[in-house]
């Protein structure tokens, strides 16, 4: 989609209309051109959120870097300095540690003492990179640090078409905070399209448990 699509896609929402009638009207008179240069200032910040919203296969990498020894901190830069936050990180041939925010892993150390590097807490940012910090301390040099980062330069052509609609609405509630709901209902109808290679995103994707307990639901209103 490029860019004069989705703004006009965004322009097209009966709620971005609301904004432009006049007064009269039951609107709130905005400039039409006014509203047409800030949905194009906003592509960015809207591109960046549903990039980040999921790890998809489009807006993620995965790259390494050595350990150094009794060192805990590390500035994560991407592959080709396109970090911008993290999602996963494995230690050597370790399963992937877990994450914890600074004060749980606090309670956790606070209990225990932790020997086995299994934790990674995030530690402020450099240069605007993600700085991490791996608990416990690595005890040696060259260990494999594995991680799986969110990429800061995904661009509006990169995002696919499954997530068109999710893309639109990230825009247009910019302008209008009640579609704050409706874009958590596409985001996961987007992933789970996505994560069937593709599909319509307005095809509800249906838990098992939901569909069994809709069913046991059914029998007992049929037979009551």
């Amino acid at each position: 989609m490029t860019q004069d699509e989705l703004v006009g896609r965004v322009l097209a929402r009966s709620e971005i209309r609301q904004l432009i009638l006049a007064p009269k009207d039951g609107g709130l008179g905005r400039n039409l051109n006014d509203i047409k240069k800030e949905a194009a200032d906003l592509i960015s910040s809207a591109v960046r959120e549903v990039a980040t919203a999921h790890p998809w296969d489009f807006s993620t990498k995965e790259t390494t870097i050595d350990s150094v020894a009794n060192q805990s901190s590390y500035t994560l830069r991407g592959s080709g300095g396109d970090c911008f936050d993290i999602y996963n990180i494995k230690y050597g041939d370790s399963s992937l540690l877990d994450f914890k925010t600074p004060a749980a892993m606090d309670d956790i150390l606070n209990r225990r003492t932790i020997s086995a590097i299994s934790y990674w807490v995030p530690d402020g940012r450099s240069s605007n990179f993600p700085v991490v910090k791996l608990v416990a301390t690595p005890g040696t040099s060259g260990e494999t640090i594995t991680y799986r980062y969110y990429r800061n330069n995904v661009t509006l052509s990169e995002i696919p078409g499954v997530c068109d609609y999710l893309l639109e609405v990230a825009l247009a509630k910019r302008f209008v905070s009640v579609l704050e709901v409706l874009y958590d209902k596409i985001l996961v109808r987007a992933i789970g399209a996505y994560d069937r290679s593709g599909g319509e995103t307005d095809v509800a994707v249906q838990d098992s448990e939901v569909v069994r307990a809709n069913n046991a639901r059914f029998k007992l209103n049929r037979y009551s």
